[in-house]
């Protein structure tokens, strides 16, 4: 079969692309355990979802593959990794109405992480006006969404209390997740609709751009620079500052007030 030929079939078998599409094709090698190197594809969402805490502990770990959890620093950066990754996972249940998947990847090379969620829902733009969310817009287009919900305590659901009374989300994951990106040296990426937004660490300068096709759904790619994740123990006091979450000048506080 040409495809087997293909040099990435068999890195597509090891992180379960296949057999989460539901093709069983054997495998002629020994699967090495994935350690810090990646997370599996995993599903979220319908038939066949992996536990979401787990995912994104799998996740954080991976990002964040050494952090002591004795340590205040690095333990209040972890759950912060943890919290994020969850709520972004969870964006796809609450939001899409589609399932989602979910992988990481770390490349030694380069000391990136990237971290890619996808799902083939309604988008961002659609999620905002069927929530009827009081950001919405009736002359919005898709970046205009996009751009509206990395903004911090924004969501198209954030409106909608649970049955305890809360809201169905703090709104703070991709904020969050985007700046940590940015702080590290790393990229961030999400795509939905027509609309797509960019960001490089050091250029600062963020590119919005309409796409002539459109694309069922959302996808979001997070890169850090793995080295500078340990070398920040100051990093979420710097995230937070940057998009004004820091609470009453403290060092963690409160992530969510």
């Amino acid at each position: 079969d040409v495809s087997q030929k293909c040099p990435a079939f068999r890195y597509l078998q090891r992180i379960n692309f296949f057999s989460v599409c539901g093709l069983n094709i054997p495998e002629d090698f020994h699967r090495n355990d994935a350690g810090s190197q990646f997370v599996e594809l995993r599903k979220i969402g319908g038939k066949g979802s992996s536990d979401v805490e787990k995912l994104s502990t799998d996740i954080a770990y991976c990002i964040f593959p050494d952090a002591d959890v004795d340590d205040p620093d690095e333990s209040g950066l972890f759950d912060v990794l943890q919290y994020s990754i969850s709520e972004l996972a969870n964006n796809v249940l609450q939001h899409a109405k589609a399932p989602g998947f979910v992988t990481a990847q770390y490349t030694g090379r380069t000391d990136l992480i990237r971290v890619a969620i996808a799902d083939h829902g309604i988008g961002v733009l659609r999620s905002f006006a069927d929530n009827h969310s009081p950001h919405y817009k009736p002359d919005w287009t898709d970046t205009d969404a996009i751009a509206t919900a990395l903004k911090p305590k924004v969501s198209s659901k954030l409106h909608l209390p649970s049955p305890w009374g809360e809201p169905v989300n703090a709104g703070v994951g991709l904020t969050l997740m985007k700046e940590i990106c940015l702080q590290t040296g790393g990229h961030f990426f999400l795509a939905s609709g027509k609309g797509v937004f960019s960001q490089l660490a050091g250029n600062g300068v963020p590119q919005q751009r309409l796409l002539p096709s459109h694309y069922q759904g959302t996808v979001c790619v997070l890169a850090f620079v793995r080295a500078k994740i340990r070398s920040f123990p100051d990093l979420m006091t710097q995230v937070k500052t940057s998009v004004g979450l820091l609470p009453d000048g403290g060092k963690f506080g409160k992530l969510f007030s």
